[in-house]
């Protein structure tokens, strides 16, 4: 017996334990398959070929989206299959009528007069709302170190400072430090040195290059 087997026994004589089972390598099905319990498979596939495909256009305003969106947990109604078959324990998902709001083509009415999410074709908004953030934190931070530049170039250029120098280059010292904390907050490591109150030439910023 392999560890395998040794962790699982049951899983020994799995063909002996099925039914309800089609034993063929393929098996097409032109319909709807409902199954009122779980499904399990090593694998599920989708075709995404872009030759079945037309029309094609990308998801804009994904974060937007997605911040529209509420992950919620909550337990099926009782007297439900779903309340029997889970026990009455908490799931997570989403609330269909919700998502009908923001992203209509993933809800679906079934024939009883109930919604359904196509919780698959979440996946595509998330990459995009990813590449969109990803996309504005790069921006952002070109933005900061084009800041920080400029202002070292002011300061090696600069000889004497009188009182207005001073506060307009720590103004300008506060704004980096709030944009800063901003990337910060998006999971970047971005440092800045204050200065000495007594010395503003001594500025020297830290970002990654």
């Amino acid at each position: 017996m392999n560890n395998l087997e040794t962790q699982y026994p049951a899983q020994r004589d799995n063909k002996r334990k099925r039914t309800d089972t089609v034993d063929t390598a393929a098996y097409r099905f032109s319909r709807t398959i409902e199954v009122d319990g779980d499904v399990r498979a090593r694998a599920f596939r989708q075709l995404s070929d872009i030759r079945l495909k037309s029309d094609i256009e990308d998801i804009v305003d994904a974060m937007s989206i997605i911040n529209s969106l509420s992950g919620k947990k909550y337990i099926w109604a009782p007297g439900t299959s779903f309340n029997e078959q889970t026990g009455g324990k908490r799931v997570l998902g989403l609330i269909a009528q919700q998502v009908r709001e923001v992203i209509p083509e993933i809800v679906h009415e079934e024939p009883d007069g109930f919604l359904s999410v196509s919780y698959s074709e979440l996946v595509p908004v998330l990459i995009a709302a990813f590449n969109e953030q990803t996309r504005e934190i790069l921006r952002f931070r070109e933005e900061v170190r084009k800041e920080i530049t400029d202002l070292r170039n002011s300061l090696k250029n600069t000889g004497e400072f009188d009182t207005n120098d001073k506060k307009k280059i720590q103004s300008q010292l506060d704004i980096l430090k709030n944009n800063l904390v901003k990337l910060k907050g998006r999971h970047l490591s971005i440092q800045i040195e204050e200065p000495p109150p007594s010395d503003l030439a001594t500025v020297e910023p830290k970002i990654p290059m």
